[in-house]
């Protein structure tokens, strides 16, 4: 999947989960406007690199949450986003954590 810019990326957040700092400390993050119900993506901060495409908010939070602790292996920060062009690539947490 493509990498997205740095200005794409560092634009209005809002926390929706973050891990204990004994695990580092890291968060997860929305830019979605209140009430989006399209599409999103979830995409790793500091590569840019998106992990997934779901179809709804609450899953696309879901992953995201996730992803941040150790097992999800995406640290230290995760952004759930509008998904515009890209397909969707996963149902659900479950469909992502067994790809």
């Amino acid at each position: 999947m493509s990498a997205l810019s740095t200005k794409e990326l560092m634009a209005n957040r809002e926390t929706i989960g973050k891990t204990l700092d004994i695990l580092g400390g890291h968060r997860a993050v929305t830019k979605l406007p209140e009430g989006y119900e399209g599409k999103c993506k979830v995409v790793q901060e500091q590569t840019g690199k998106i992990i997934g495409v779901f179809p709804n908010k609450k899953e696309a939070c879901s992953v995201a949450r996730y992803a941040i602790f150790p097992d999800g292996g995406y640290g230290p920060e995760v952004i759930v986003m509008k998904a515009n062009k890209e397909e969707i690539t996963h149902q659900t947490l479950e469909d992502w954590i067994c790809d």
